[in-house]
């Protein structure tokens, strides 16, 4: 298929019907009455092919011919689609089907909107009416009629004069209530209900019984997953069914000797039998519920709907409505501080606002405006971007206080009611986000990456020991595993939102050129910071995968070879990324197990020169020191690998809610995959160039002190005063 074309202006003269009559497939003739001129958009010729030269544009005012051809006997089938060349808001829309053997079963069809485009215009094909000679046929902005139908057919289309395009609205990036033609909400769908049943305490999902929930969540979304599932519940059936009785054996031997040995021998027996038996019925159950979903799963894959494995459902997603969802519930740390979330308004009062004015932020700005502001200035300052410039790192030591202060809830009450003189007891403290952001460089890719994994796990245990430690209620905490989900899931929604808005010049606004320089400068400036080139090139290659898959799925098909090209190159570089994670695991365990045995020779040393009488000379740990700094460059490759795996599941999720999203028509939502894969290529470029041949200046360089530089760089910069009053 082809997509998106730009060319340069060109006007196809109709041909008469007799010779059109002459050729076997489709021709339409344009008669365009309106205002606009119509540049060719997009295409999916499911069957048959132009006939000459694509019809690139439809001029206003003129009249136009479509020629469509095919030599096989399934005639001619597909969509085509054009968008005003001016201001890009009304489009022109058709979806044909001709086969060459014309019966009942497999008439010709024709459809076409001028306008705002369909929600799925794929969905447009099958519901399309049939096509009858002399039956004139009219919807939004467009009539038509056939002059000819069999395996040659002639359709006459006309374009209105006055297009209705009051319901174009605003074309900039879509809000939680969309009014924009491009990103309408679709009603009576489950959009974001799955992520609203499994965060709104108010929901009645919330009161179920364990059995509905547990049912729910185990239950498997196709054939596939009920054998993975089925082969789980088996394999831990049977690994039970082997202990048990050396298990019960044992613990008879030692209460009763020989005779409790063959107790516990019937006993374990009896038990493993069970603990079979039973994984086996729930495998056989798991594996016959997977294939009565198969039928749904695939109709629902067709319908781009995503399984919710919460709820055991497939639903759709609404990024507007998920946007609006995040935004209504804030910022990750305001769940511990409801009193600072953001109130549009005048601003609170406060006994001192210097730190706010530092950041530039009101009183009442929420966590989440306090982060944004913070590393928006923090760029402009940081250290890889101004070496040997003191004045800038003191600014950046500055704004790293400034936010320390306001980003716990704790400390800013305090700060807001007492002023400087409520922080005077100093407990340092790592900010584990701010940690891995300086380590790895993604303060300047937070857009794009969100808050990392690790850091979300370790910043929520200091939370968790923080309300403990100050004796707070812990009845009201979510359990962990969901409360880690639910900071997932608002970090996928929002970097879905930031790529949307970025993809936006060159999605609505056709502006690709502008778009393509836009994006080189970026990817020049992320590739300046500390793993910079790594993380674009881990960025852009998930850009390109996911961008490739969609496209393969809408255009081309799900069964075709070219979905199993997109599907091998995703499988490859999942199981790249898992065996650099697994191999730095390992080699993490090798170093930790050398640093161990350092210790030890070194206890050692320590006790024999106790034993001479020379306690006070201090041992100089130098086998311990040389271990570490070893050590450290394996340590950070592991941590980067870990990284790395989160990416890859963050950016599949990422890619789903931008690329599925139902509140965008179906060409849009195309659009949005070419304009990733674009984004993705610049990426990878830019990160291969930094790189070099060979990765001569990736990880695989670093060096025992940069390493050490790096870490020292990042503990300084995360290290926060925990305030507390006197």
């Amino acid at each position: 298929s082809r997509h998106s074309r730009s060319h340069s202006l060109q006007t196809n003269k109709p041909r008469s019907v007799s010779a059109a009559m002459a050729q076997s497939g489709l021709t339409i003739e344009v008669a365009n009455l309106s205002q606009c001129t119509f540049r060719l958009d997009g295409e999916m010729l499911i069957k048959g092919t132009w006939k000459a030269d694509p019809t690139l544009v439809i001029m206003a005012g003129e009249r136009t011919c479509i020629e469509l051809s095919s030599s096989q006997i399934s005639g001619v089938k597909g969509l085509l689609w054009w968008v005003d060349d001016e201001h890009h808001e009304t489009y022109l829309s058709m979806v044909f089907s001709n086969p060459k053997l014309q019966t009942a079963m497999t008439s010709s069809k024709f459809a076409c909107v001028a306008g705002p485009p369909p929600a799925n215009l794929k969905e447009e094909l099958e519901q399309a009416p049939p096509l009858h000679r002399g039956q004139q046929e009219a919807f939004a902005g467009c009539a038509w009629v056939a002059e000819e139908v069999g395996s040659t057919t002639v359709v006459k289309l006309t374009i209105f004069e006055n297009l209705d395009l009051s319901e174009n609205g605003n074309l900039e990036m879509p809000s939680p209530t969309p009014t924009s033609p491009l990103e309408p909400s679709a009603a009576g769908t489950l959009l974001g209900s799955h992520f609203r049943r499994s965060n709104d305490p108010r929901c009645p999902e919330q009161h179920a019984s364990a059995l509905q929930k547990m049912r729910s969540q185990t239950r498997p979304k196709d054939l596939q997953d009920g054998l993975l599932r089925g082969a789980r519940a088996a394999g831990a059936g049977l690994a039970a069914g082997l202990v048990a009785p050396v298990a019960w054996s044992m613990r008879g031997a030692r209460e009763g000797g020989a005779l409790g040995f063959a107790k516990g021998l019937g006993l374990g027996l009896l038990g493993g039998v069970a603990a079979v038996a039973g994984g086996t019925a729930s495998g056989v159950v798991q594996v016959g519920r997977g294939i009565m979903h198969t039928p749904r799963a695939y109709f629902s894959r067709k319908q781009e709907k995503v399984w919710d494995q919460e709820i055991g459902q497939w639903v759709d997603i609404d990024l507007c409505e998920l946007e609006a969802e995040v935004d209504e519930e804030g910022s990750d740390r305001e769940e511990a501080g409801p009193q600072h979330r953001s109130a549009k308004g005048g601003g609170r009062s406060v006994v001192d606002s210097a730190l706010y004015d530092l950041l530039g932020v009101p009183t009442d700005a929420s966590p989440s405006d306090i982060k944004r502001a913070y590393y928006r200035q923090a760029r402009q300052c940081h250290p890889d971007k101004n070496p040997d410039d003191e004045d800038a790192t003191e600014q950046f030591q500055t704004l790293a206080k400034a936010y320390q202060v306001l980003s716990d809830p704790e400390s800013r009450s305090r700060y807001d009611s007492q002023g400087l003189e409520g922080l005077e007891t100093n407990e340092a403290q790592m900010d584990p986000a701010l940690f891995f952001g300086l380590l790895f460089g993604s303060e300047r890719f937070l857009d794009y990456t969100g808050e990392l994994h690790l850091a979300m796990q370790v910043d929520h245990v200091a939370q968790s020991l923080r309300r403990t430690r100050e004796e707070l209620s812990c009845d009201v905490e979510e359990p962990e595993p969901r409360a880690i989900r639910r900071r997932q899931h608002r970090r996928e929604v929002r970097c879905a939102v930031f790529l949307r808005r970025i993809l936006h010049r060159m999605v609505v606004q056709r502006d690709s050129i502008g778009f393509v320089q836009d994006a080189r400068e970026e990817a020049a400036q992320l590739a300046g910071v500390r793993f910079g080139p790594e993380l674009l090139i881990e960025l852009g290659e998930m850009y390109q995968i996911r961008a490739d898959i969609y496209l393969v799925n809408e255009l081309v098909g799900r069964r075709s070879c070219a979905k199993r090209v997109a599907a091998a190159r995703r499988s490859r570089h999942s199981a790249k990324t898992c065996l650099t994670l697994s191999k730095s695991t390992v080699g993490s365990l090798r170093q930790a197990k050398r640093i161990h045995s350092a210790m030890q020779r070194e206890e050692g040393r320590t006790q024999e020169r106790q034993q001479h009488e020379h306690a006070e000379q201090a041992g100089s740990f130098g086998d311990i020191a040389d271990a570490l700094e070893d050590a450290l460059p394996t340590f950070l490759l592991a941590a980067w690998a870990s990284v790395v795996n989160d990416l890859d599941g963050t950016i599949k999720n990422v890619g789903r809610k931008l690329l599925q999203d139902k509140s965008a028509p179906w060409q849009i939502r195309i659009r949005r995959a070419q304009a990733l894969k674009v984004l993705g290529e610049i990426f990878l470029e830019e990160g291969h160039r930094v790189v070099g041949p060979g990765g001569a200046r990736g990880l695989s360089s670093l060096t025992s002190q940069a390493a050490r530089e790096t870490l020292l760089e990042a503990v300084a910069g995360s290290l926060r005063d925990e305030r507390r009053s006197p």
